[in-house]
């Protein structure tokens, strides 16, 4: 994960893996917070983990024998 507090929507598409009017989307739709600094959009890195995490509730990952 990066350090930085906030990413840029196109950051935080490339580490999510999806495009940048995916980003769009999710913040407009709610799913993905967002702060806005002016006319800028960034996203909270805490909030990239969160639905990463939110993705792996229930998920048990058990090694392989």
């Amino acid at each position: 994960m990066p350090t930085k507090p906030v990413l840029s929507i196109a950051e935080a598409a490339e580490v999510l893996g999806v495009s940048d009017d995916l980003i769009y989307e999710l913040t407009a739709r709610g799913d993905l917070p967002c702060l806005r600094l002016g006319r800028r959009k960034v996203i909270p890195t805490v909030a990239i983990q969160a639905v990463i995490d939110g993705c792996l509730d229930g998920f048990s990952i058990s090694p392989r024998p």
